[in-house]
């Protein structure tokens, strides 16, 4: 037998961990999620309003990327993580605080979503990192799409919970789950820290992570595409809306939130099987196409007015589509980031590619929000759709659809380790996979 067969695989047992520990967390944080959305938008009344829990949660990002650069040159992806999200578990027991003193108003939120946005900010790369130091070699699409869907399960689990817990108990047990979840995503990777130990690093400014990204037609275009993605993903934020228009009960919300998630169960599925098979460029096309559509159908069916019933389930069966599509397309541009990133710049490539959402989902819920609030939800979505119609015209130089289709005529770099892991070499790919599938 080669010694590359007998080679150990170091971070076997960390990918299961971090697996539960991705499925726990969501459904921790999307207990919190369904519950402060539906307090906040039932006090406000406001579709914009509750679109201000994203930039709450976002604006931080924009403000400190150089900071983050630094600690993830400093400390180290895994390090970070286990630090950032440990503290936000910490920070999560100030809502549960906040109950038991019946002061959980919209302010008292929004100021505790931009605390916690605080802390993630200052980990920007660290998800990223992790990620792709523990992925089998050649497949971080494959692992992504793996905790995509351990993600989209929890994150059903949590909304079908949140609701029925709030309804029963009240908010404090939801947010008291929500800090433990975040204390036991991070306790997930923890034993990285003693099999890759952290070695100094040069000096890596943000910008670095801009000139690479710009010097990268793959990457720039992966970016691009993501922004798009981001903004006319913020058709969420007009859920809490329909809801209300539906009933007050807290489940129906859960029930539209469920619909728009769980077609993330098929995504590691999906991604395993296109991976090689299916190109990124036309996968990515045929997404947009389906998800533009699915938000036009909605649109009709909300400006009918028909039965509670009949636009409750219409629409939850559309939203399922709408979800795997979005997740399918921000998976596929995150995993071109994380293969193509250098390993000397990584920590800012990654800080920087951190940054999109952060600017372009407030942009794209507050945008949404204030067309809903002014006009109607339907109209909002509508919009939408013809937006994400009129994208796949865009580009009539084809200069970055070209950049996304050459991925599949290319051989792209295996993920490499960031430069500050050091121990024995990486396991054969053979031997990953097969433990990838075991917890697949």
């Amino acid at each position: 037998m080669s010694s590359v067969e007998e080679a150990p695989d170091l971070f076997a047992d960390v990918r299961l961990r971090h697996l539960w520990g991705t499925f726990i967390f969501a459904i921790g944080s999307s207990m919190v999620g369904i519950v402060t959305s539906y307090l906040i938008y039932q006090q406000s009344g406001s579709v914009a309003v509750t679109g201000l829990i994203v930039v709450c949660s976002n604006l931080p990002t924009l403000l400190l990327p150089g900071p983050a650069t630094y600690l993830a040159r400093v400390w180290g992806g895994p390090k970070l993580y286990v630090y950032s999200r440990t503290a936000i578990g910490v920070v999560g027991l100030i809502p549960v605080v906040l109950s038991l003193l019946g002061d959980l108003t919209t302010a008292s939120l929004l100021l505790w979503y931009l605390l916690t946005g605080i802390l993630y900010a200052l980990s920007g790369s660290a998800t990223g990192l992790v990620r792709a130091m523990i992925a089998p070699p050649g497949k971080v699409p494959e692992f992504n799409g793996a905790l995509g869907r351990f993600g989209s399960a929890g994150t059903i689990i949590g909304l079908l919970l949140g609701g029925g817990i709030y309804a029963l108990f009240g908010p404090t047990w939801v947010f008291l789950f929500g800090a433990l979840a975040s204390m036991i995503e991070g306790l997930s990777v923890v034993r990285i820290l003693k099999r890759a130990p952290i070695k100094a690093q040069p000096r890596e400014p943000f910008r670095q992570g801009i000139a690479v990204i710009r010097g990268n037609t793959e990457m720039r275009a992966a970016c691009i595409f993501s922004a798009w993605c981001f903004i006319v993903g913020g058709y969420a934020v007009t859920l809490p809306a329909i809801a209300s228009s539906i009933g007050t009960n807290a489940e129906y919300l859960s029930i539209l939130q469920t619909a728009s998630i769980v077609g993330g169960l098929g995504l590691g599925w999906a991604m395993g099987k296109i991976h090689g098979r299916v190109g990124w460029g036309w996968t990515q096309r045929i997404c947009f196409f389906v998800f533009g559509l699915s938000l036009l159908s909605i649109s009709l069916v909300l400006r009918q007015h028909g039965s509670a019933t009949f636009t409750l389930l219409t629409t939850a069966l559309l939203l399922v589509p709408v979800g795997f599509t979005i997740n399918m397309n921000i998976t596929i541009l995150g995993s071109i980031v994380q293969v193509f990133a250098p390993s000397g710049s990584r920590n800012s490539v990654m800080t920087a590619y951190a940054v999109i959402p952060a600017l372009f989902i407030p942009i794209g819920q507050e945008t949404i929000g204030f067309v809903a609030d002014g006009l109607s939800v339907g109209s909002a979505l509508g919009m939408i759709g013809v937006i994400v119609m009129v994208m796949l015209l865009i580009d009539p130089r084809r200069t970055m659809r070209q950049a996304i289709d050459a991925l599949d005529e290319s051989t792209a770099p295996p993920p490499m380790a960031p430069a500050y892991i050091s121990g024995p070499e990486t396991p054969d790919a053979d031997g990953i996979e097969e433990a990838l599938d075991e917890v697949g």
